[in-house]
């Protein structure tokens, strides 16, 4: 069990079936701000959520539910996905650049992967060196939509979407909005050589 992991269960432990008031500070500020009515004897059940679910741990106080998402470390991924799903998705809604998107994600001189020989991301750079231009103008077009994907997405299997991200360990943690994330990450765009969507790169 990886340490991301274990750090979600550490939260669990000292929070599920827990008393309002026997949580510790940073715990009970979070909980007044998610559930603004709490009293002090409420119980507050937390269990781990699905595998593949955006949200790790689910709150649950008079069977009101609420989705955290919890980050540590300074190597954190947001979404993986495999490559003909996502372009898929992105294909529905309007993106007119597969081809190319593929061919940069494969990163083998195909959109198949069925190249020989793979590329890292600067010799692509190299040898296409329009289509991160071409691409990243495309996703701008889509980029609430993306964002939302990659960060809040409820899959079909998982009705509890992600409310609060968390960064850090039960006694030493920050916590953000999913709004307040969504809206900084929209008003947020970096200047990069490769492909990104507002502040989020997108790996080939």
């Amino acid at each position: 069990m990886n340490e991301g992991i274990l750090n979600e269960y550490v939260f669990i432990n000292n929070i599920n079936n827990k008393k309002y008031k026997e949580t510790n500070i940073l715990v009970q500020e979070l909980l007044k701000y998610i559930y603004p009515w709490i009293k002090e004897d409420d119980i507050i059940i937390a269990y781990k959520y699905g595998k593949y679910a955006k949200t790790d741990i689910v709150l649950s106080v008079r069977n009101i539910k609420k989705g955290l998402s919890i980050k540590m470390g300074d190597k954190n991924s947001v979404h993986l996905e495999k490559i003909d799903k996502f372009c898929k998705y992105i294909y529905k809604h309007k993106f007119k650049k597969i081809d190319k998107l593929k061919r940069y994600l494969y990163s083998d001189d195909t959109n198949n992967n069925t190249g020989k020989k793979r590329y890292s991301a600067d010799d692509y750079k190299i040898k296409y060196p329009n289509d991160i231009e071409i691409i990243n103008n495309e996703l701008r077009k889509i980029k609430k939509i993306l964002i939302k994907r990659f960060l809040v997405k409820v899959d079909i299997n998982y009705k509890v979407g992600v409310d609060v991200f968390i960064y850090g360990t039960i006694d030493d943690f920050l916590w953000v909005t999913t709004n307040e994330v969504v809206n900084y990450l929209l008003e947020k765009e970096i200047k990069t050589s490769g492909i990104n969507v507002g502040s989020l790169y997108i790996q080939n």
